[in-house]
């Protein structure tokens, strides 16, 4: 009976301090830092956030990048033979 009283106890005291560490965060304000929009702003991945910059126009011109180096490479062996 003692372990199950136990258990429980713990249990409960980790729900507890879930649902009270989860509705702290929530109340706490976004530092003022964190609201400006910085484009050198990579230390996080939260999308959410109005500093987050996506990389999918950076990942377009490395693809461009890499075509036009694949062209060059290919216009290089046509001359060379």
């Amino acid at each position: 009976m003692s372990k199950t009283l136990v258990t429980i106890l713990l249990l409960g005291g980790f729900i507890s301090l879930f649902i009270l560490s989860w509705v702290l965060n929530h109340r706490t304000k976004i530092p003022e830092s964190c609201r400006v929009n910085k484009k050198e702003c990579v230390g996080c991945s939260f999308k959410g956030c109005p500093s987050f910059v996506s990389s999918e126009p950076e990942k377009e011109e490395i693809v461009k990048t890499i075509d036009m180096d694949r062209e060059a490479q290919e216009e290089l062996k046509k001359n060379m033979k």
